[in-house]
């Protein structure tokens, strides 16, 4: 009788742990498939450019350049949920 009380124990213990393992990632899935998608936005790419003077010493820099933003679709997050995926750089670097 002792026997089967172990093995009780064991496979209890053993399913509790795999139920608290499994179920917040089980919650996290089901959310992501019923949440709802962001609007996309009517602007899927823009180029901003900027100019940036500066004095270091006597020296003066001038750095000239366009930051580029491209909208690249709808991603997950597991903190914030669906959200608009943006890629963001420097024309300068496309060079």
């Amino acid at each position: 009788m002792k026997t089967k009380t172990k093995i009780a124990f064991i496979v209890t213990a053993l399913a509790v742990v795999v139920i608290l393992s499994v179920l917040p990632w089980v919650i996290t899935a089901v959310s992501a498939l019923f949440s709802k998608k962001p609007p996309e936005p009517k602007n899927k790419y823009g180029e901003f450019p900027f100019k940036l003077v500066y004095e270091s010493g006597d020296k003066t820099i001038t750095l000239e350049d366009s930051l580029v933003i491209e909208y690249l679709g709808t991603g997950y997050n597991e903190g914030i949920g669906k959200y608009n995926k943006w890629n963001t750089y420097y024309k300068s670097d496309n060079k």
